[in-house]
């Protein structure tokens, strides 16, 4: 059957009567996944349910691509769910780039039925090229070495990415061997977007030179992703008290050159502020130490405030 290495991931997080979802658009990448999951005799297809997102932004190409995901969907026997959002519009009210508002309407939208108990996962068709792109992205844009990690395997809001080992070639021969059909969107050839950027300008051009470059970048994330948790196994959790979202941190956690970023990290993650953070942004924070009581940053995901012997963090 092939994807052997989905397979197994699967099989690892997978219990017989999980109901699962597949994020599906009608690229290649997952029409392979929902293909391969419904046709695995370890997931019951009356478990498994469909999900499409229109986007709006290609206007009869995204309703047709829709309608190819309905009629796959029937031709496979599993159910089909989707949703319509205008993200043209969005972006326009509040100024967000497109990439950014169509991925937070489809993750809106999937963490919404794993909140209610509607599935228990929710798959992705992120594959190792995908986990490459992602990386480099984050070192461009300025990470620290949870920006190494790159993209989970499973996400702690039931995200589940079963190709993330599998590289590109793997699912077109799946594709071909299968003789399956899909629809290509247009924009993907559009490098104004930044991952298209990424994927034909950048990347493409490292493979060349180094064919095993997205092994490398995956062996590194693997790498960042041992260090950061055992990382995390150092800290003190005394040292930051959480009320609701608001989160304070005791300047003695700062004390640690190594560990302060770290419980930084955490506040932010704890308050749920919508922050890319960067480097930059850690070590403004960790400044505040030195700063007088009633100093604050006014950041894109909310306020962090210095208090009397603490740190806070208040989300917009």
């Amino acid at each position: 059957m092939m994807l052997e290495n989905a397979k197994e991931f699967l099989i690892s997080y997978i219990q017989k009567d999980d109901k699962v979802g597949i994020a599906c658009s009608g690229g290649s990448d997952s029409v392979a996944l929902l293909h391969f999951v419904a046709n695995c005799d370890f997931i019951s297809k009356e478990n498994i349910v469909t999900l499409n997102v229109n986007h709006k932004i290609r206007g009869a190409e995204s309703d047709r691509d829709t309608e190819f995901v309905k009629k796959l969907s029937d031709e496979l026997g599993v159910r089909y769910l989707g949703i319509e959002y205008n993200v043209p519009d969005a972006s326009k009210q509040t100024g967000k780039s497109i990439e950014q508002v169509a991925r937070d309407a489809r993750y809106t939208f999937f963490s919404k039925l794993i909140k209610d108990g509607k599935l228990k996962f929710v798959m992705t068709a992120h594959h190792r090229e995908d986990n490459a792109e992602s990386i480099l992205l984050n070192i461009f844009r300025g990470c620290g070495l949870d920006g190494l990690k790159g993209t989970k395997p499973l996400r702690d809001d039931g995200m589940l990415r079963p190709l993330l080992t599998t590289s590109k070639a793997e699912i077109n021969e799946y594709i071909k061997q299968n003789k399956l059909k899909h629809v290509d969107d247009s924009s993907n050839a559009d490098i104004y977007f930044t991952r298209n950027f990424l994927r034909h300008e950048i990347l493409t051009r490292i493979s060349f030179r180094f064919p095993n470059a997205s092994v490398a970048l995956a062996n590194l994330a693997q790498e960042a992703n041992d260090i950061s948790s055992y990382m995390e196994e150092q800290l003190d959790k005394s040292f930051i008290n959480q009320e609701n979202e608001n989160v304070r941190l005791d300047l003695k956690a700062l004390e640690n050159d190594t560990l302060g970023p770290r419980y930084i990290r955490q506040c932010l993650l704890l308050s749920k502020m919508r922050l890319n953070t960067t480097r930059k942004h850690i070590l403004l924070i960790q400044d505040l130490k030195n700063k007088g009581s009633g100093k604050q940053l006014d950041l894109p995901g909310g306020i962090v405030k210095k208090g009397r012997g603490f740190i806070e963090f208040i989300p917009n």
